[in-house]
């Protein structure tokens, strides 16, 4: 099983220098990774999740699909990419969805507001358009392409396994880590404006989707107050403790539903490096480490 420091994530997470950054006017698409439910799967406890990614087309013309870079994340404590099981759906014109990278059991806390900190893995898939050779993919309005198949096997099936896009709202502090598509117009590539990431299917919380999205811990580091805002409030009850760098519980105190900004003061908290923990009916959901100065 391969092992990744948490001071490895800036190198991994550098991507590939792919299109031309100007906006094709009037084009945007829905990017999807869908969960395929088989009828075997339906009535028995399995041993793999497959999903497709998905790419529909929300402008009010055809889009010539060019290249293509799909980053995600999910729980590697939970599940692990299958690497022989990616499928490639588009044509020839095309080079078959490379694994560019695929990186599981990384210890990534504190490195801005990732999810699965402590247990993360990270996916990127990547395909190029033959300019030269056959006719790209062309997505009609309103229509959806299937372009890529991908499983996981699940290690431990009564853990809520979950997936999320790398997209900017989640990693603010690797600004490169997001999906990237391309169209091609002649003889010419142009970004595409991508609508909306969207994950179906995914054994995860509603509550962990929105606070690996949203949730920001700042100062940092802090002198006398550390805050903590969402951009969507609690749903339901949940916990913060503060501990030391040794483990000692410093804080402990419960986050009200309805809760988007939370103040602490950091008189209790001692001089150096703290872990925020966040966490929901016993399950974590973040834990970032902040550094407390005089």
């Amino acid at each position: 099983m391969k092992i990744f420091n948490a001071s490895n994530l800036r190198f991994m997470m550098l991507s590939l220098v792919m299109f031309m950054t100007i906006f094709a006017k009037g084009q945007s698409l829905t990017v999807v990774l869908n969960k395929e439910v088989s009828n075997d799967q339906k009535n028995a406890t399995h041993n793999q999740d497959c999903y497709k990614i998905q790419l529909k087309n929300k402008s009010t013309k055809a889009v010539g699909l060019a290249g293509q870079n799909y980053r995600f994340y999910y729980d590697s404590d939970a599940m692990k990419l299958d690497e022989s099981s990616i499928l490639n759906y588009l044509p020839k014109s095309y080079t078959a969805m490379n694994l560019v990278q695929h990186s599981y059991d990384m210890d990534a806390t504190g490195f801005g507001v990732l999810p699965f900190e402590s247990h993360l893995g990270f996916v990127n898939l990547a395909a190029d358009y033959k300019l030269s050779t056959g006719s790209p993919v062309m997505i009609g309005m309103g229509e959806t392409v299937d372009v890529t198949r991908l499983c996981f096997n699940i290690l431990d099936v009564p853990k809520e396994a979950s997936l999320a896009w790398a997209s900017e709202d989640i990693t603010h502090t690797y600004a490169t880590a997001f999906v990237e598509l391309a169209s091609v117009q002649g003889n010419h590539l142009k970004k595409i404006h991508i609508d909306d990431l969207i994950v179906n299917g995914s054994r995860t919380t509603s509550v962990q989707d929105e606070l690996v999205t949203s949730l920001d811990i700042f100062p940092n580091p802090f002198k006398d107050v550390l805050e903590i805002k969402l951009n969507t409030p609690f749903k339901q009850v949940s916990q913060l403790e503060i501990y030391d760098v040794l483990g000692k519980l410093i804080i402990s105190q419960n986050i009200e539903a309805g809760t988007d900004n939370l103040k602490i003061d950091g008189k209790a908290i001692p001089q150096g490096t703290v872990m925020v923990k966040i966490s929901c009916n016993g399950e974590e959901v973040i834990t970032s480490k902040v550094v407390k100065i005089n």
